[in-house]
């Protein structure tokens, strides 16, 4: 809901996909900013403590764009701001998740867990923007950021049960610095480090969201169709758990990523075709809502491997720091893709830059097969419970 809100404010006020695409700069630059602090703090006080304070916090700070909608004051500058502290504030503990959702399974049941997960959130993330999208058409935004608000209280409560059943592994001391040795040091692991690769590229490559608000339009009804391109999006993510359940054993991961490449670039290029082709603005969208629910789907059972697979692969005594470091991934790979997208469909427009995303993914896929980082992460995928590194 909120994330429908900030584009749909930044887009119509600017008229800008590079202005838009700024929203994910802001919520990316403050957690790059605070890896060593978040992990000191991780170590310090363990995942389940770090998660409560995250979300206690962001429960107190969401309150202000209400009051800014209220007073007259939320405009593009003011969001931006309020985007960065609420990301600051994501950054200070940036591995909680993590450590949290890694006591909550085995690890032969991380895969399911964490796709699960993921069918969870795009569940209520197709409720929120559709909701949200019918919300801000008829009663306004300040009721979309009163939820928002409200909605972390929940998260606060889930995890107050795990409170003194930390890992004693979290207690081991390692500097943020250490995650190098971890995967460029003499025993790195080849495997950790292409997983964060392919993590960049997939991230990046969902940066084609910073397109919608422009193939939605503006003015009264745009954020109704916005709504319904945003839900396409992540509507995917409902049968994720399905996917990776009857995958899991059978077909291996790396097999199954490479398919979900290719199901992305013909996505995305279906999705050019349909916004600059002519054939109507309720042809276009119900085209573009075709095309996106694949890519969507993709790219989350994608993340939802790349994750698990991490999860399993790292260390007992580095999960802190290791975590720390994968979490700040999306806050570089999506603000540059969102940009790199955003600039090239200003300058050119949005079709073209939608056409250079699908033709860099189906490139890749082509030239996969000869790159080293696609046979460590084979290696990697290929073990159900990879062995301890370093």
């Amino acid at each position: 809901m909120v994330g429908l809100a900030n584009a749909h404010i930044v887009y119509d006020q600017t008229r800008s996909v590079v202005v838009t695409a700024l929203i994910a700069v802001c919520g990316s630059l403050p957690p790059l900013m605070l890896p060593a602090v978040s992990t000191a703090l991780a170590q310090r006080f363990g995942g389940p403590r770090t998660y409560i304070a995250r979300y206690a916090l962001s429960a107190v700070v969401a309150v202000v764009p209400v009051v800014l909608l209220m007073t007259g004051h939320l405009g593009t500058v003011t969001l931006l701001i309020w985007t960065a502290a609420m990301s600051a504030i994501a950054g200070l503990f940036m591995p909680s998740g993590s450590l949290v959702q890694r006591m909550l399974a085995p690890p032969e049941l991380l895969p399911e867990l964490t796709a699960t997960a993921g069918r969870n959130a795009a569940l209520a993330a197709v409720i929120g923007i559709l909701g949200g999208g019918l919300m801000y058409e008829t009663v306004g935004a300040v009721w979309i950021y009163a939820i928002n608000a409200f909605s972390f209280i929940p998260l606060v409560i889930s995890v107050i049960p795990l409170l003194g059943n930390e890992e004693p592994a979290e207690a081991a001391r390692h500097r943020f610095s250490s995650v190098w040795s971890l995967l460029y040091g003499p025993e790195a692991s080849l495997g950790l480090r292409a997983a964060c690769r392919f993590t960049v590229l997939s991230l990046a490559l969902g940066g084609y969201t910073v397109a919608l608000p422009a193939i939605a339009g503006t003015g009264r009804g745009s954020a109704g169709v916005l709504s319904l391109l945003q839900a396409a999006a992540v509507a995917g993510g409902l049968v994720t758990a399905v996917v990776t359940h009857r995958v899991h054993g059978r077909v291996p991961w790396g097999r199954v990523q490479r398919g979900c490449f290719v199901a992305i670039g013909v996505g995305v290029l279906v999705l050019a075709w349909a916004s600059r082709a002519g054939i109507g603005s309720a042809a276009t969208v119900l085209v573009c809502i075709v095309a996106i629910i694949p890519v969507g789907l993709a790219l989350k059972l994608d993340q939802t491997i790349l994750l698990a697979l991490v999860q399993m692969a790292t260390p007992a005594s580095s999960r802190a720091v290791f975590f720390t470091y994968y979490g700040l991934i999306p806050m570089v790979a999506v603000p540059l893709g969102q940009m790199a997208i955003g600039v090239i469909a200003d300058r050119l427009s949005v079709s073209i830059a939608l056409a250079t995303v699908a033709a860099l993914t189906l490139a890749l896929v082509a030239i996969g097969p000869r790159l080293p980082m696609r046979a460590a992460f084979d290696e990697l995928s290929r073990a159900e419970n990879p062995p301890p590194v370093g």
